[in-house]
Parts: structure tokens; C-alpha cells; sequence
């Protein structure tokens, strides 16, 4: 009743309505039929946007790069040798496990929230865009031979143990 009653003050007739709205359902049925059933997107396709987004960031140089890292001894002034051994062997194991993972096809974002314990962390390792002459030689040295979307080996850094996977870089756009 209310909804007539909208109608009749708005001046439309329930007929009306109906023929509107069947209306509008014959078009989207018409552009889903003609239109989106047409549209594809294919990943070259995607690779290419993702291209075009990031290279214009990488023009003057630089490398996009994920970080995965545990450190060990976080507790220094209370810790004997031997803890800090065993600390350090528990964070390689840690590490050789996540990196075993990443190789294998797992998320390299969410294992890294899930694992590890570098500032980088909360966003899923993504340190940005570093450019060479910002990087420390250990991260140069690690990511020197890398392709975009290649995982670079496990190193052991003053901060602990690291590894890296290459988005993109200067010198090679494709993902």
C-alpha cells in the first residue's frame, strides 16, 4: 500500500513501473549477453597493466622487492651463549622452512605475516622500491642475479637470517 501510494504521488502508474523495470532487466540481460560475455582478460593482459603501473616508478633505477627475515637473540643481556646458539639454529630452521614454502608455490605475502618477525611484516614483507646506491651490499649481493618473481637464497645478515623476492627491477620490467 505504502508503495502505491509513492507511486501515485510521484505520479507513475503501477503499470508503468512494471515496463520500467522490465526494461531495465531486458538491458542488462542484452549488455551481459553482448558486452561482458565478450570481455576477456588474460593475464599477459594483466602482466602488462601491472608493467605499465610499475615501471614508470622503476625508470630511473631501482628494484621492488619482498623481504622475509627472522632475527635471533632479541633478548641479548639475558641470554648465555648456548641459548643464543640454539636461538640462532631454531630462527635458520624457521627460515629454511618458509623459504622451502615460498619456493613451492606458497603465498610469499602471508607466509611472510605469518612468520616472520621483521618490521616488515605487516605488509607482508613489502619493503617498496629500493634504489642501488640505498641497498646494503648483502641485498645487492642476494638479488644481483635475480628475474622479477624469482626468491633469491637464504642469507645471514647482522639483523638475522633473510631472503628476498624480486617484483620487479631496472633492468628487467617483466613480472
Amino acid at each position: 500500500e505504502q508503495f502505491l501510494e509513492t507511486l501515485a504521488q510521484d505520479g507513475v502508474t503501477l503499470e508503468f513501473h512494471e515496463n520500467l523495470f522490465r526494461t531495465r532487466i531486458l538491458i542488462s540481460k542484452l549488455l551481459k549477453y553482448a558486452v561482458r560475455s565478450k570481455v576477456v582478460i588474460t593475464d599477459e593482459m594483466i602482466k602488462d597493466s601491472f608493467n605499465q603501473k610499475y615501471t614508470k616508478i622503476l625508470e630511473d633505477g631501482g628494484y621492488y622487492l619482498l623481504q622475509f627475515g627472522i632475527s635471533w637473540g632479541l633478548d641479548n643481556d639475558s641470554s648465555s651463549k648456548t641459548t643464543m646458539v640454539a636461538d640462532k639454529l631454531a630462527a635458520r630452521k624457521k627460515t629454511e622452512k618458509v623459504h622451502a614454502l615460498i619456493k613451492n608455490g606458497g603465498d610469499f605475502k602471508e607466509l611472510t605475516k605469518k612468520y616472520s618477525n621483521f618490521p616488515s611484516r605487516e605488509d607482508g614483507g613489502d619493503i617498496g622500491i629500493l634504489q642501488e646506491d640505498e641497498m646494503p651490499a648483502f641485498i645487492k649481493d642476494a638479488i644481483a642475479n635475480l628475474k622479477p618473481g624469482e626468491i633469491s637464497s637464504i642469507i645471514e645478515t647482522p639483523a638475522g637470517f633473510q631472503f628476498f623476492k624480486l617484483i620487479s627491477s631496472q633492468n628487467d620490467t617483466t613480472v
